[in-house]
């Protein structure tokens, strides 16, 4: 009995000292639909930048299939982050393209003056107990790239699930 008791006093330790279920799988991965279909693995980083501004750059793993070239996302809100969704025109700045094997050019851009649509949703952020100053953040980017003048026609559609560590937002 004693021995049993050990156990799961050494059991519950362990689990109370685990990072939140979310904490336990930070990563990356999306989808590309319209003129290009495919799915990936990606990494996303944090950043600080001036004027309390956080910076997210969402970066594929591997080569895309059906792309020649493919920059999935590099956005930039104000600070504080939010659990909120933050729409193109609300965006500091924000940038994604996609060429296709065959040439056609895709952009969309953020900001005031934007084209496409970019949004980020940061569904939820904790805090690392075991860890001062880091969080686990989860959330969502979506962009919708528009042909330029060498496409003419369609769009690409980038939809990106992530959750991240970071340690920029204290």
């Amino acid at each position: 009995m004693h021995a049993r008791i050990a156990s799961l006093a050494a059991f519950l330790a362990i689990l109370l000292a685990a990072p939140p279920a979310r904490a336990q799988a930070p990563g990356c991965s999306g989808t590309l639909s319209g003129a290009v279909q495919a799915a990936f693995d990606c990494t996303i980083t944090m950043g600080k930048g001036g004027a309390g501004r956080i910076s997210f750059a969402v970066t594929p793993a591997a080569k895309v299939p059906g792309t020649k070239s493919f920059a999935p996302g590099a956005i930039e809100v104000r600070g504080p982050l939010e659990l909120k969704t933050y729409p193109t025109q609300t965006l500091v700045q924000a940038k994604a393209s996609l060429t296709t094997a065959a040439g056609a050019h895709f952009t969309a851009t953020g900001g005031e003056r934007g084209k496409g649509e970019v949004t980020l949703t940061i569904a939820n952020m904790e805090r690392y107990a075991q860890l001062p100053g880091r969080y686990v953040v989860n959330g969502t980017y979506q962009a919708r790239l528009v042909p330029t003048k060498k496409a003419k026609k369609g769009e690409v559609v980038v939809d990106v699930q992530f959750t991240v560590a970071s340690d920029v937002l204290d």
